[in-house]
């Protein structure tokens, strides 16, 4: 197809998504199509639809049932070990008297996916109160997790990686957060005694474990969405969106809505939403769309944030104080020398101060980017 502009599947795979058979793009490349469901993550949705004789009309070609099958195959074992290293962690962290809940597509595998091998996922997100967040890293260290090198900078980094071998080829990933986003803007939409209140019960891997409602789930994805992928429209996330309104309805959402706005997030929700007409409204209900048309209407436009400078200043405006505004830019600007060190691998003093200057003249430039993935 060398010259021809590349064709963008999304609308195609959001049709195979919602159950609607579709006639393969004549002439189409076999091997885009796999990458590009693949970065969206709906390659095991994708290819359930195609196994079960609904997705192409007529039958795809050999050489896309394959290739979805054996991507699939992978991603499912990835999936097991995922779930695996969770139930381990969520065992370890019960054993300590430490509530835990699972949040974002580990929670929603289970709890709106009819397989939880549907929803690929390269780490599980677990969130602990914040009085309890070094107790919880240090439990699972003991227990045989490896925690990843993380900035020790509290108003920066809200959460650490840890992983866990399983076998000779897998491992298991888990972040372990003290606040619902890294993001100050976004900090505060839900403290973890509200959200596990409200919490349902969820089982992942034959652990019993807890999850936010739905309503929470909702505003969650959607702040996640705004706050660190203001950039990215990737399918697999405005599925998730699409099976929570699903099961929400109407009441569901107007609760949602609500608790959003007392938050001060409703319009990153309505922005969220927004992203699911466009490749799903088919699947919609009908008495779902006055709903969002009215949510649409009615709540003022999520500021848009078109560079860097824009997410800095967004985020300083929602702290309480010139001083934490300081020291927020500080843990920015200056990271601990051990962070340096591990980084960099210098321990010259003065090479870390160049370092220094570097990082900050390459913050500087940086501020008039675009804010990709933060």
């Amino acid at each position: 197809m060398t010259g021809e502009a590349a064709i963008d599947f999304a609308p195609l795979m959001a049709k195979i998504l919602a159950g609607e058979p579709v006639p393969w793009p004549a002439g189409s490349d076999v091997a885009a199509f796999v990458l590009e469901a693949r970065q969206h993550g709906v390659v095991p949705l994708v290819q359930r639809s195609v196994h079960a004789h609904t997705a192409f009309v007529p039958a795809p070609e050999p050489a896309l049932t394959e290739a979805l099958a054996r991507i699939a195959r992978s991603e499912a074992a990835n999936v097991v070990a995922q779930d695996t290293v969770a139930g381990l962690a969520l065992r370890v962290l019960a054993g300590a008297d430490i509530p835990v809940l699972l949040m974002k597509g580990g929670a929603l595998a289970y709890t709106h996916y009819p397989h939880p091998e549907l929803r690929p996922r390269v780490d599980t997100d677990l969130l602990v109160a914040p009085a309890r967040f070094a107790r919880a890293l240090a439990q699972l260290v003991r227990a045989g997790f490896r925690q990843l090198p993380v900035l020790d900078a509290p108003l920066l980094m809200r959460q650490a990686t840890l992983q866990y071998e399983v076998g000779a080829m897998l491992r298991g990933s888990i972040d372990v957060h003290r606040a619902v986003s890294n993001r100050p803007k976004y900090a505060r939409a839900a403290r973890f005694d509200e959200l596990w209140e409200r919490a349902r019960d969820v089982a992942l891997a034959g652990v019993e474990a807890k999850a936010p409602d739905d309503a929470d789930a909702l505003i969650l994805a959607s702040i996640h969405l705004a706050g660190h992928h203001p950039t990215e429209r990737r399918l697999i996330w405005i599925y998730d969106l699409l099976l929570l309104l699903l099961e929400l309805g109407p009441e569901g959402l107007a609760a949602a809505a609500r608790r959003a706005g007392l938050k001060g997030c409703l319009p990153a929700l309505v922005r969220a939403l927004g992203e699911v007409g466009p490749f799903f409204s088919a699947s919609l209900p009908v008495e779902l769309r006055p709903a969002l048309s009215a949510l649409n209407r009615t709540t003022p436009r999520l500021a848009r944030e078109p560079t860097r400078l824009h997410v800095l200043a967004n985020d300083l405006r929602a702290m309480d104080s010139h001083g934490e505004q300081m020291r927020y830019l500080c843990q920015h600007l200056f990271p601990p020398p051990a962070y340096m060190h591990a980084r960099y691998g210098v321990t010259s003093r003065a090479w870390l101060a160049w370092l220094y200057l570097r990082r900050i003249g390459a913050g500087i430039a940086k501020l008039g980017r675009p804010p990709r993935q933060l």
